[in-house]
């Protein structure tokens, strides 16, 4: 993160757009991402491919976020997020808001609010992204950008004795599909050796329009661990909710980092329709780069490899291979191979 001195002006702008904060004069921290994806993926039921989501798309993605401080442990945040894509049948990472699904960008200070941090909690208010879970096979937005791309609410995380807690309590704010619709959950882990992590997520999803058949309201469960053994650590997590049918969620997987350039992934997922948070487990990381995430209804494998250029840039090579767990009304099954090349420039 790098600290610039702007003018009062330009605080205004950068911390108080789209929201009641005024930015006083003095340090503004900024920091961000700018990230070009090409994505290419096949889709096919059994062996005959579905055309109109195959070949491959460019992605720019921009990111910029900017804090300041307000008084003592208090600070307004702002995010401003802008993606682009050469296809936009495929591949957007943003609320389109066509008819056609005919946008190819979208740009706007997309998350805004109040940050205050004391004796080791944190408490966000405001428009933000959300994660859940321990690698998020219940609920994740972080990936996307732009207008209608966050949730609004409060995240409060923080530890208590040996435990580490985080809660959550937001309303969506995406498309007219999803607006109105409230989550609440609460995660807690703990260290008992150094190589050992148990965790475990308690959650709601509160369906209050109705708009689309997944969206059912339910309540979740999940635990996760992990454990490190030198070079690797294994993890995993098991959810499911109160549905009648489809009801559970799970992965597991391996992370090897050979030295301090390159990481690998690889991981088994198996999502039914109904056993995340109201169909929101897309976009998971950060084990899912370029927008990878999983998808519910559908088991498969992720392989993902790191390699860090340097201290600001990163290269990711990304393979998903996934078949979906419910067959189409003609008996044939669905399938996705998926491959992203990704390189992230941190400043």
């Amino acid at each position: 993160m790098k600290k610039y001195v702007v003018s009062a002006l330009l605080a205004s702008v950068v911390i108080s757009s789209g929201s009641a904060f005024a930015a006083p004069v003095g340090t503004v921290e900024l920091d961000g991402t700018l990230q070009y994806i090409y994505r290419w993926e096949k889709n096919y039921n059994n062996t005959k491919p579905v055309p109109w989501v195959n070949g491959g798309n460019n992605i720019e993605k921009f990111i910029l976020n900017a804090k300041t401080g307000l008084a003592k442990n208090l600070d307004a945040y702002a995010r401003f997020g802008a993606e682009n894509v050469s296809r936009a049948s495929m591949g957007i990472d943003f609320y389109d808001g066509t008819a056609d699904g005919s946008k190819k960008n979208a740009a706007s200070i997309d998350q805004v609010g109040l940050l205050y941090q004391n004796a080791g909690w944190s408490y966000k208010l405001g428009r933000q992204d959300s994660y859940i879970g321990g690698i998020s096979g219940l609920y994740s937005s972080i990936y996307f950008v732009g207008p209608r791309s966050s949730v609004d609410g409060v995240h409060i995380s923080g530890k208590s004795g040996v435990t580490d807690i985080d809660f959550q309590a937001f309303q969506e704010h995406y498309s007219y599909l999803d607006d109105g619709n409230r989550v609440y959950a609460l995660h807690a882990s703990y260290n008992p050796t150094k190589e050992l992590m148990l965790g475990a997520t308690v959650a709601k999803y509160d369906d209050r329009n109705k708009a689309h058949s997944y969206d059912t309201s339910t309540n979740n469960w999940a635990v996760n661990s992990s454990y490190t053994m030198g070079k690797a650590t294994v993890f995993g997590e098991y959810g499911k909710s109160n549905a009648s049918t489809e009801n559970v969620t799970w992965a597991a997987g391996l992370t090897y980092v050979p030295d301090a350039k390159n990481t690998f992934n690889v991981i088994h997922y198996d999502g039914g329709m109904n056993g995340d948070l109201g169909g929101w487990q897309v976009n998971a990381a950060p084990y899912q780069p370029g927008g990878g995430g999983f998808e519910p209804d559908f088991k498969g494998m992720y392989y993902i490899l790191d390699h860090k250029i340097d201290k600001s840039t990163t290269a990711t090579l990304f393979w998903r291979n996934m078949k979906a767990l419910t067959p189409n009304q003609d008996g044939t099954i669905h399938s996705n191979d998926n491959l992203r090349v990704i390189v992230t420039y941190a400043f």
